[in-house]
C-alpha cells in the first residue's frame, strides 16, 4: 500500500477502527446489540473526524461495523497510520 501511495496519486483503503467490539452473536440480547452499534457509530465518526483533520479524504462507514472507506496520499497514509483509534488500514 505504501509503495502504491509513493508512486503518486491517491489510493483507496478500508480503515478498521479500534474498540472493544465483539461479534453480535456473543452479545446477550437486542439491547446489547443496539448499544454496541451506537458505540460503533460514535467511534467511527470520531476517528473519521481525526482522519479528515490529517488530510485523509474520508468516504463512508459501514452500518454496524467498525470500518470506513477513505482515499489517501502517501503523506495522509502515514498520518492515518498514527491516528488514535485506527486499528488497521488495508486495500
Amino acid at each position: 500500500l505504501r509503495d502504491r501511495a509513493e508512486r503518486g496519486g491517491e489510493s483507496s483503503v478500508i480503515v478498521a477502527v479500534a474498540g472493544p467490539f465483539v461479534p453480535e452473536a456473543d452479545l446477550p440480547g437486542a439491547v446489547a446489540v443496539a448499544r454496541q452499534r451506537a458505540s460503533i457509530r460514535r467511534t467511527v465518526a470520531d476517528v473519521m473526524g481525526r482522519a479528515a483533520a490529517v488530510g485523509v479524504t474520508v468516504g463512508a462507514g459501514f452500518d454496524g461495523l467498525p470500518y470506513f472507506t477513505a482515499r489517501v496520499t502517501r503523506a495522509s497514509l502515514e498520518a492515518l497510520a498514527t491516528t488514535a483509534g485506527v486499528a488497521r488500514i488495508s486495500e
